[in-house]
């Protein structure tokens, strides 16, 4: 019999991102990781509403890393993915990255809130034991 875990990360925890502002995540060991789930994110604004983008980057090597731009992205705009809650926490599905180390990058929105807040949670299963 197998067992595997629901475990979670946190990629991202009260960053603040800007209009065309940006912020990078720790690099992920994707050989520490059974499947990746989901990436919870949550974006919030006093003045606004909050609206950003999330994109992937991956590595063979945990140096040289792909362009954000080359993968397809997690999500290009929160409040377009999700009108009706786009400052809650919100669930956003993950490809299979290929390679050996990945790490995520999160945009401001030109319109986006100068106070915009940013968590997020790396939802992912342990191997099986």
């Amino acid at each position: 019999m197998s067992t595997s875990f629901l475990t979670r990360a946190t990629p991202f925890a009260s960053v603040l991102i800007n209009a065309g502002g940006t912020a990078e995540s720790p690099i992920f060991a994707r050989s520490l990781m059974g499947s990746l789930e989901t990436l919870s994110l949550r974006v919030a604004s006093v003045s606004g509403t909050a609206d950003v983008k999330v994109q992937l980057a991956t590595s063979p090597d945990e140096v040289n890393f792909d362009a954000y731009a080359d993968n397809v992205d997690i999500v290009a705009s929160t409040l377009l993915a999700k009108p009706n809650n786009p400052e809650g926490y919100n669930p956003y599905p993950l490809p299979n990255p290929l390679n050996r180390y990945f790490k995520f990058k999160i945009t401001g929105i030109a319109a986006n809130p100068a106070d915009t807040l940013a968590d997020a949670y790396l939802f992912f299963r342990e191997g099986d034991i």
